[in-house]
């Protein structure tokens, strides 16, 4: 949400700082900080922004103070590279459980290697109304995949990070030796020779 309309809610429409900080997803105190702005800071005050600036930021704001939008095309992070707090529901842990078992199956099924994150990415990409939690996924991949006989793990580099894979268990490779044996004849250490009269 831009800070100019962050301001309006507050000075135009008497919202509190913590709904605003809400409605902006960031944390009230940087809400604060953007409403009532320090001299020595580097956003505008609300009270030296031209009334053309204040006129729209009003308008702008008027549509979210009055409950008709949610939010509007404004509302983006104050800052580049921001976290932004999502709100998604939860999948139920039996739900969750099962649609992570079906996935290590196909995996299994296919000889695959995978990482439990490979399944966390899987799962949120099938399901980005809800949050998938990774250390839930985590959990569940390390209590089921012991249950597997013919899968190991083991610490691969991906993308140059070491990382728990599970993947099919290696069979040891023989090698075939080839002895060739060729009788020696013996020696004693007299000097005397002694050879086996095949």
């Amino acid at each position: 949400m831009k800070v100019v309309v962050q301001q309006a809610l507050f000075h135009h429409f008497g919202q509190p700082v913590s709904r605003i900080a809400n409605l902006a997803v960031i944390n009230p105190r940087t809400a604060w900080n953007h409403i009532h702005a320090a001299q020595k800071s580097h956003i505008k005050p609300w009270q030296t922004r031209s009334p053309e600036e204040q006129d729209a930021a009003i308008k702008e704001s008027e549509v979210i103070a009055k409950g008709n939008q949610m939010m509007s095309n404004s509302i983006v992070p104050t800052k580049r590279n921001q976290p932004v707090r999502i709100h998604r529901p939860n999948i139920p842990a039996a739900i969750l459980h099962a649609m992570i078992d079906a996935e290590i199956s196909k995996r299994v099924r296919a000889n695959d290697s995978f990482t439990a994150y490979s399944i966390t990415l899987l799962l949120r990409a099938m399901n980005p109304n809800h949050e998938i939690v990774h250390s839930e996924v985590q959990a569940r991949v390390r209590f089921v995949m012991p249950g597997y006989s013919n899968y190991e793990l083991v610490f691969q580099s991906w993308n140059g990070e070491s990382a728990r894979t599970w993947r099919p268990t290696q069979a040891p490779t023989v090698i075939p030796v080839q002895f060739s044996f060729q009788p020696q004849p013996a020696q004693l250490t007299s000097g005397v020779r002694i050879v086996d009269d095949e």
